[in-house]
Formats: structure tokens, C-alpha cells, sequence
């Protein structure tokens, strides 16, 4: 039950890979010594985007993992002390929606 967590969080780990090879190549290969090429800045911005993708991706599915644990009990959250009402309030809110 829980693979269905495992794989979206290794893909997400292979296309933040992916990005960070698209964003280290034009200086690994010396693309641009004599400057910023198109492709050079094409590969760079593009292995940006491709990385803040993967992040997002991983955080989702990381959350939703969190998430599932948490409503079959394997872990639990810490219940700090409200010490006015206000947080009191926040902690019954912040408890109720992650189960």
C-alpha cells in the first residue's frame, strides 16, 4: 500500500536529477566561454524549472505520505500546550484536518 508513495518520490528525485543536469551542463562542458549562448541559457532556465517541478512534485507526494501515516496511527503528531485560546484553537483545527 505505502509503494504507491515510494515510486512518485523516486521519480520526483530522478527529475530534480534531471534538472540539476540540465542546469550544471552548459558549465560542465564549457558552452559558455565566451559567454551566454541561447542554448546555454535555454539549458540553464530549463533545468530550473525542471528542479522547482520535481520539489513540488516530491513535497506533494511527501505530504500525502505524512498524511497517510498519520491517519493509520504508524505516527503521531506532537501535541503542544495551548497556552491562550487562540492556539488552542489552531492546535484542534491543525489536528482535525490531518486526520
Amino acid at each position: 500500500m505505502m509503494t504507491k508513495y515510494l515510486w512518485p518520490l523516486v521519480t520526483s528525485l530522478f527529475i530534480i536529477l534531471l534538472g540539476a543536469t540540465l542546469l550544471i551542463l552548459p558549465f560542465a562542458l564549457h558552452a559558455n566561454v565566451r559567454g551566454w549562448s541561447s542554448g546555454s541559457t535555454s539549458d540553464f532556465w530549463t533545468g530550473l524549472g525542471v528542479i522547482v517541478v520535481g520539489l513540488l512534485m516530491m513535497l506533494g507526494w511527501y505530504a500525502q505520505l505524512r498524511r497517510e501515516l498519520i491517519n493509520r496511527g504508524i505516527i503521531e503528531i506532537p501535541q503542544p500546550n495551548a497556552s491562550s485560546p487562540n492556539e488552542a484553537v489552531f492546535v484542534r483545527w491543525f489536528t482535525a484536518e490531518c486526520r
